[in-house]
């Protein structure tokens, strides 16, 4: 078995970053955390912006399997799509703890987050419709499914940036996004 010396520098940075934020991380404490040289973690990214990119790659792959395995469980898509909400609050805890959203996040980096964030929305409205679609006519309207994962997505989206602007604390966010849920179910649930 060989060693996957990038994986353990992306691990080791996304421990430190989720302890400290982007920003109060350098270099060379991520090299001392797996007893290395900052050289060697020069020889496979070109700087600690890069490995913030692939952490928070590694991130979005992680949320993306768990909702994978979300669209498998057992369930009524009402309870599937409540479960999707709260998944995705995890992440943005998550994303908040490594200071993957922060003002501190500097202006270098910021295009390629955008990028990455781009490619997140166009996924998670995918899921969206997949959860929405597993209750079209037995549990929900099936009119504007894809309209509806679009609402759903920019209001998340809406209510976060709102959240980070203001400093809400995540347990209020938390209540806004399930609130959110209970607003969505009740307009789209048979009756």
């Amino acid at each position: 078995m060989t060693i996957d010396h990038k994986e353990i520098i992306i691990l080791a940075a996304q421990k430190r970053f989720a302890q400290h934020g982007y920003s109060k991380v350098t270099m060379d404490e991520i090299a001392a955390d797996i007893c290395t040289s900052k050289s060697a973690l020069y020889y496979h990214f070109a700087d600690k912006d890069e490995i913030f990119k692939e952490v928070l790659l590694l991130e979005q792959k992680e949320f993306f399997k768990q909702a994978k395995h979300l669209l498998k469980q057992e369930g009524s898509a009402q309870e599937r799509l409540r479960r999707y909400f709260k998944l995705r609050i995890d992440l943005i805890t998550r994303l908040q703890n490594l200071g993957a959203i922060d003002s501190g996040t500097p202006k270098e980096i910021r295009p390629a987050l955008r990028s990455l964030f781009s490619e997140f929305v166009a996924k998670d409205r995918a899921v969206i419709v997949q959860i929405l679609s597993l209750g079209a006519d037995k549990e929900f309207v099936p009119d504007r499914l894809d309209a509806i994962a679009d609402l759903i997505s920019h209001v998340f989206h809406g209510l976060r940036l709102r959240q980070r602007s203001l400093e809400i604390p995540i347990e209020q966010f938390s209540t806004e996004i399930m609130l959110l849920a209970d607003v969505v179910l009740n307009g789209v649930v048979r009756r």
